[in-house]
């Protein structure tokens, strides 16, 4: 097998597995097991567990903007695609175990890429939101700085407050 269909394999087993256990139950142990490989290969491919975490979360993430994508060349309106992206983030939270949310803040480099991340889609978020208002859908008087504050808010509060 060659190595990076192995380790996109590794990837995709080990995101199942945090997303299904909660991230602090699964061991590298566990990921080498389940995919019949050695530790010492696994450790080969991800330096330690932070590592393979990221590299599953990063995956996700481009999976999501692939769909984001696919939603926005697809849809009518700006609302029809908020409402899609939406339900679809709703429906991934809803398979995560609980726990998922409170072991990630153990990994900080997680955590500094997840930040940088928002950070850099807050300028994008804003700007869809002004397309939005043109296109009528949205009103001209809303503070979206604001708006996007507490929608922040609100995904902080259901990822801190999920039952394992």
């Amino acid at each position: 097998m060659a190595h990076e269909e192995q380790r996109n394999r590794v990837i995709a087993q080990a995101g199942k597995m945090f997303a299904e256990q909660g991230i602090r139950k699964v061991r590298m142990d566990d990921v080498a097991a389940t995919l019949t490989m050695s530790k010492r290969t696994l450790y080969e491919m991800f330096r330690d567990k932070e590592e393979l975490l990221l590299e599953c979360i990063k995956v996700n993430q481009q999976k999501k903007l692939e769909y984001a994508n696919e939603v926005a060349i697809t849809s009518e309106n700006v609302l029809e695609i908020v409402v899609r992206i939406y339900q679809q983030g709703m429906d991934e939270m809803r398979s995560f175990n609980g726990s998922f949310f409170t072991d990630i803040k153990r990994y900080p480099k997680v955590c500094e890429w997840l930040n940088l991340r928002r950070e850099e889609n807050k300028g994008k978020t804003k700007a869809f939101f002004l397309a939005g208002v043109e296109q009528g859908i949205f009103r001209k008087d809303l503070n979206y700085d604001i708006f996007q504050y507490l929608m922040g808010l609100s995904m902080n509060g259901y990822f801190n407050n999920v039952d394992s």
